[in-house]
């Protein structure tokens, strides 16, 4: 299914983006570049669980149901 490597795609643009805004208005605090490194930690197991789900059900059913979430 195309979607889900869209969507990481999208998510990183957009990351990207906002980095450089918050750096272009001086708003990027490395202060509080501790805090965000701990944000990543439950995205990482949100990914790792994704991943574990998607690799123990089948590509059409995990699409199917990716969709009508």
């Amino acid at each position: 299914m195309a979607k889900v490597p869209h969507l990481g795609l999208s998510f990183t643009v957009s990351t990207v983006a906002l980095t450089v805004g918050l750096a272009f208005h001086e708003s990027l605090h490395l202060e509080d570049l501790a805090l965000s490194t701990l944000a990543v930690i439950p995205a990482l197991a949100g990914v790792w669980l994704g991943q574990s789900l998607r690799n123990r059900i089948s590509a059409k059913n995990f699409g199917k149901d990716f969709c009508s979430a």
